[in-house]
């Protein structure tokens, strides 16, 4: 299980608790923290599923657009944008935020099921095609500024 990224906000204390976590659960062979990468691409190319735990809604989910993007599966907690952008059963799945036991049993169903994993990232990859390309937000914008300046 890798963990991918690093504290930006002062979140130094949440992490070394994870860190303890892993120590205390004696999975710390099995957890390893990757820190800031640039290299995401060559990441998400091993990963098998993305999962996104937020505990605060997000505003956009990136990391989410990034893994579907790449054809995989995500999972992904249900608040903020991220329910616009995971279609749940279709494209990845959605957990309610802060609940443990249905993100794992997420997380091992799409793992013990890697064809259903395989069509779910196919799908958000589609999904991601269609609706988050930078090239339809640079439509959305200008359709943006047309209304606004007929006025």
């Amino acid at each position: 299980f890798w963990i991918v990224g690093a504290p930006l906000f002062g979140e130094h204390d949440y992490e070394s608790s994870l860190h303890k976590m892993t120590a205390d659960l004696r999975v710390q062979d099995k957890v390893k923290f990757l820190g800031f990468r640039n290299d995401i691409r060559e990441i998400l190319e091993k990963a098998d599923v993305v999962v996104h735990a937020s505990t605060l809604g997000e505003p956009f989910g990136q990391v989410v657009i990034e893994g579907m993007a790449a054809g995989k599966p995500v999972i992904a907690t249900d608040g903020g944008a991220l329910p616009e952008i995971v279609q749940s059963g279709e494209t990845g799945l959605l957990v309610p935020m802060g609940n443990a036991v249905q993100m794992s049993e997420a997380i091992a169903w799409l793992l013990a099921d890697p064809i259903r994993a395989k069509k779910m990232g196919e799908a958000g990859r589609q999904h991601v095609m269609k609706r988050f390309t930078i090239e339809q937000t640079a439509r959305k914008v200008e359709a943006i500024y047309d209304t606004l300046l007929v006025r």
